[in-house]
């Protein structure tokens, strides 16, 4: 009789023990059907890509090819001579890669239904054949990084970059971009990355970067500039710049 309040001791402890551990199982089981539904979303939305990739072959009377890969949920293209007509994907890419193509035209909304978080353009001659719309779309809404160099570009249409919320990176080195209209960047409140290397820039807009508010590295070498308002850089911080052959900054 001495020992039974030990044992109701025991007995409560043991109860709560188990209590406690059958609230964490049923936690498990219930992280785990919801995972496992993810898996199965996941699953189902790879293979229609898959499916609708079958179908991404150029335009009529143009060449060239694009090949899906759902595992790594990336598209890479060879041979092309235009964009293809992109539709149908109910997921969002994490790459989508286009360089050195025979590419020598965006036209408008050519890229309206492809989410991708980066599209790489690389090595294209594309000249002064770029719509201000090519960039609009799901592509504006989801894309991360744009890489847009050596494509030979001669003007940036105002509104180019229009709603790239998410953009972060932006490479446009390698061109013979002459001028930045002001504002061009003014949706672009998350990029972080903005290389202009390398163009025929000779002056800057006082809002050349207005609402640049993230930008943290900038590469403006090898251009024609040779003097800049200080202006210029107001409201960006902790950046670094790259500029060679500037003469002196304009008070």
């Amino acid at each position: 009789m001495h020992d039974l309040p030990k044992l109701c001791t025991v007995y409560l402890q043991i109860r709560k023990t188990f209590s406690e551990y059958y609230i964490s199982v049923s936690i498990m089981l219930v992280a785990l059907l919801y995972l496992t539904t993810l898996i199965t979303k996941c699953i189902s939305a790879h293979d229609q890509v898959t499916n609708s990739c079958e179908s991404l072959v150029a335009k009529p009377k143009h060449s060239g090819k694009c090949d899906c890969f759902h595992q790594l949920m990336e598209i890479r293209c060879e041979g092309l001579t235009n964009v293809p007509h992109f539709f149908g994907f109910n997921c969002v890419f994490i790459g989508v890669y286009m360089a050195k193509q025979s590419i020598r035209q965006l036209e408008a909304e050519a890229f309206a239904h492809l989410p991708t978080r980066r599209l790489v353009l690389n090595f294209n001659d594309i000249e002064d054949r770029l719509h201000a719309t090519a960039f609009s779309g799901n592509l504006s809404k989801f894309v991360q990084e744009l890489y847009v160099g050596a494509c030979k570009l001669r003007d940036l249409p105002s509104g180019l970059f229009n709603k790239m919320y998410s953009l972060t990176v932006l490479h446009l080195w390698h061109n013979r971009i002459n001028e930045i209209p002001a504002g061009l960047f003014i949706n672009c409140g998350n990029l972080r990355e903005l290389i202009l290397s390398h163009n025929n820039i000779a002056s800057l807009n006082v809002n050349t970067f207005t609402g640049l508010r993230s930008l943290r590295k900038l590469d403006l070498d090898c251009n024609k500039i040779s003097a800049l308002l200080r202006e210029i850089f107001i409201g960006l911080t902790n950046i670094q710049v790259s500029l060679t052959f500037l003469i002196y900054f304009i008070v």
